[in-house]
């Protein structure tokens, strides 16, 4: 094996689905590993993606990061896997949080109690 190929379903403007690579993330070229292997199961092989990367590419909360691979070796590059079905699924940026205030309901000397509006989360 001399190298990996990973890329990602995405949403081009069109509103279409169209494969995109996302070598900066997931590659094993060049001697550029990207591409690890599981502590606990070594035969488990992953990358790391950040979110923002399938944002910037077109895809909602709780959408299914859909992948395929190849592999490479001197023989040149294999078919593409049959894409996932389940896994992983996009999430949002989180977020922030209200402005913290003190809560002068609870007094008490041993106290300092704190109150903030919980952040609303996507529907």
């Amino acid at each position: 094996m001399t190298a990996y190929e990973v890329e990602f379903r995405t949403i081009n403007a069109q509103g279409n689905y169209e494969w995109k690579s996302s070598a900066d993330h997931c590659s094993m070229k060049d001697g550029k590993q990207k591409i690890y292997q599981h502590r606990t199961n070594p035969q488990l092989l992953y990358c790391k993606v950040p979110m923002s990367v399938f944002w910037d590419w077109g895809l909602d909360y709780d959408e299914l990061a859909v992948v395929r691979v190849r592999s490479e070796n001197v023989a040149g590059y294999s078919e593409w896997s049959t894409p996932n079905t389940y896994g992983a699924e996009i999430e949002n940026v989180p977020a922030t949080m209200g402005k913290v205030q003190r809560d002068t309901s609870i007094i008490d000397s041993d106290v300092i109690a704190i109150k903030w509006e919980r952040p609303s989360t996507p529907d």
